[in-house]
């Protein structure tokens, strides 16, 4: 099955349970009289304002039938919470906020599910665990550079917590071993414990699999959930052999996501000249919309071996 196919399935399924607790609910309420009898009163005010809809009298019939609603709203939230339950009892939560579950094969809903699956998967095959979070981070190793550093921390923090779909985007760039991977994930880890779909993978695992996608499977899904998640996590970018089918694939995903507004944070060991180098002014233009927090230090890595052999001595 493909991630498209789970993505709906998953869907129609969430929708018949949805409507299966509604029945459910309703008919448990239906037993208190004083809401039958609120019910019933309703429809018979429902049934006197098509009267006026049927004389042509357009606006008296809106005004009666909303007027008979907001009545009966007030009769049901007294009559629920006079007998124990929450006000919106009757108010089934959705995970569609377009359709409310209701809609057949909705688009928003099978495109919210598809990129949950993929960003769950793409999770599940890379670095992005419970041991990639800010607690982890030991500001020791940085040195000379800790106030520096302790910044980009602080602000890394802030975006984790405040994180949205309105959040900016990141660019992280450093020599390797400075813990640009190790923020990236562990505000990765924030999102996606937000409720978030999240896209993590390396800059080669992310290129390889829109080729293979692209040139043997004759399909865009992946390429499409790398433009729809709530946020993409694009790490060690520069890494990968450099041919001119990544710089456009790469490009492509950018201008999509930056024209969405949507979150983006891109690791490099590349400083920004290197980048327009590589990939050529348009996509460096691109990144200027990024915020460009420029990590120094040590080789964090290399400190932690020297470490270990001394402590073994």
């Amino acid at each position: 099955m493909t991630i498209s196919e789970q993505a709906l399935n998953n869907v129609k399924i969430r929708r018949i349970e949805a409507q299966e607790e509604f029945r459910r609910r309703t008919g448990e309420i239906e037993k208190i009289p004083e809401y039958t009898k609120a019910l019933n009163e309703f429809a018979a005010r429902h049934k006197k304002a098509l009267g006026l809809f049927a004389q042509g009298r357009d606006s008296d019939f809106i005004e009666a039938n909303e007027m008979a609603g907001r009545e009966f709203e007030r009769k049901k939230i007294k009559i629920l919470t006079d007998n124990g339950y929450p006000a919106d009892y009757l108010d089934i939560p959705c995970y569609c906020d377009k359709c409310r579950d209701t809609g057949y094969e909705c688009p928003y809903c099978i495109g919210k599910e598809r990129n949950r699956l993929y960003a769950e998967q793409i999770r599940e095959n890379s670095a992005l665990s419970a041991n990639s979070t800010f607690d982890k981070i030991n500001h020791e190793y940085y040195g000379e550079y800790r106030n520096q550093m302790e910044q980009i921390y602080n602000f890394c923090r802030k975006y984790a917590d405040d994180f949205s779909l309105k959040s900016g985007c990141l660019l992280m760039s450093g020599k390797t071993g400075l813990g640009k991977t190790h923020f990236s994930l562990a505000i990765a880890n924030e999102a996606a414990q937000k409720g978030y779909s999240v896209g993590y993978n390396s800059a080669i695992e992310m290129f390889m699999k829109i080729e293979d996608e692209h040139f043997r499977q004759n399909s865009s899904e992946y390429m499409k959930m790398l433009a729809d998640v709530d946020l993409l996590v694009i790490d060690d970018l520069g890494t990968e052999i450099q041919n001119r089918f990544y710089v456009s694939s790469l490009y492509g995903i950018m201008e999509i996501r930056l024209n969405r507004k949507l979150p983006t944070i891109i690791s490099t060991n590349l400083d920004i000249y290197e980048i327009e180098e590589r990939y050529g002014s348009r996509l460096c233009s691109r990144l200027m919309n990024f915020a460009n927090l420029k990590f120094v230090g040590k080789d964090i890595r290399q400190l932690k071996r020297q470490l270990m052999r001394k402590s073994g001595k």
